[in-house]
């Protein structure tokens, strides 16, 4: 008896032996088997079939995650930047596009129509047609020709006859922009071709010698005109209170 108590150690601590652990792990498997919890049971069947624990097959799975999470944010970020650049081409062709106003353009589509009808309308006061109504406005006659002064082009005529002979020579009644210098004088002889025609020579009495020779004498006498703006003479000024023109450039309808 005393010798069981002598060989007794109550601080001595076991070893377990190898197999121990592996008769353990049987243990606890079989009472996870038994007594454990569904996801217990689920992680051993996993454990025993693949040989995998269940750390692993969450690292393949969120592996898994964030490449399908990878590409469908790739996909998205593709989809914004094709709606992008998209959106920019349908901008710049809008840019492209664009028509310009007519304050950009400097240009006023109805100018021309409002000039129009103050040529028309000034014509009419010349012809004595006065104010009338648009249903009621007669036909201006035709005018051959707008003219300007050949050196700063303002406008000298809107209302004018051509010459029969001399195609650049224009005659009018109603001007603008014309000055008459009645202290000068300009005198014309009347050509020989202008004088009527005589008939076979006769005996003629001395007073019809006379009164021939003083028609021959005859001269028309005229003005000179200058343009206002510029003082280039531009027409003539007859006693009948014709202008005739020579010097302009002329607009032709």
């Amino acid at each position: 008896m005393n010798r069981l108590q002598d060989d007794y150690d109550p601080y001595a601590v076991e070893e377990p032996s190898d197999e121990e652990p592996a008769l353990s792990s049987s243990e606890d498997e079989v009472d996870v088997l038994l007594h454990g919890t569904p996801d217990q049971k689920r992680k051993l069947i996993r454990e025993c079939l693949t040989g995998e624990s269940e750390s692993s097959s969450e690292d393949e799975f969120e592996k898994e995650m964030e490449a399908e999470l990878n590409s469908t944010l790739k996909t998205m970020e593709d989809k914004l930047s094709s709606l992008e650049t998209a959106q920019v081409t349908k901008k710049k062709k809008k840019k492209r596009h664009r028509i310009p106003t007519n304050d950009e353009l400097l240009y006023d589509p109805e100018k021309d129509n409002r000039d129009q009808a103050w040529v028309d309308a000034q014509r009419r006061g010349y012809h004595g047609f006065g104010i009338q109504r648009p249903h009621q406005q007669q036909p201006v006659p035709n005018s051959d020709a707008v003219l300007n002064c050949p050196a700063c082009m303002t406008t000298l005529c809107l209302d004018c006859q051509r010459h029969e002979s001399y195609k650049t020579q224009y005659r009018a009644m109603f001007v603008m922009n014309c000055s008459v210098n009645k202290e000068e004088v300009l005198k014309y002889k009347i050509p020989e071709n202008r004088k009527k025609r005589r008939g076979p020579k006769k005996m003629r009495s001395n007073q019809e010698d006379a009164a021939e020779q003083a028609e021959a004498q005859v001269e028309e006498i005229y003005h000179p005109v200058m343009c206002t703006e510029c003082s280039t003479e531009v027409a003539v000024y007859d006693k009948d209170e014709v202008f005739h023109f020579f010097n302009v450039l002329a607009s032709h309808s």
